[in-house]
């Protein structure tokens, strides 16, 4: 499983830059940054390291697809309430409380 050369390029471009796991690390835009990162060890897993797999013993010892199945629960459950992503929400909440409030005719 090969992806298009302007794809990958793309890919590796953002999975490969510092700042993608400290977004990570530090639990900011977790949804949307684990996207690219699961893409990339799903690619990793079965393009480079599923060539080398001879059978379910040997699968279960790879270490691509305990991180790729890491990256889509992070997707899925989103980040936890020690994040930046989680914080910067409770303030905008706070901050804009009246606004979000339904407005019911008198």
């Amino acid at each position: 499983m090969t992806l298009p050369a302007r794809i990958d390029g793309a890919l590796r471009r953002l999975t490969d830059a510092q700042w993608v796991p400290q977004l990570l690390v530090l639990g900011l835009f977790t949804r949307l940054v684990s996207i690219p990162l699961f893409i990339n060890m799903l690619v990793a897993t079965l393009a480079v390291r599923l060539k080398k797999v001879g059978g379910l013993d040997d699968f279960v010892e790879l270490d691509e697809p305990l991180y790729a199945l890491t990256f889509l629960w992070l997707f899925f459950s989103g980040p936890g309430w020690v994040s930046l992503d989680h914080l910067l929400g409770r303030a905008l909440r706070k901050k804009y409380a009246r606004q979000l409030e339904p407005k019911v005719p008198a």
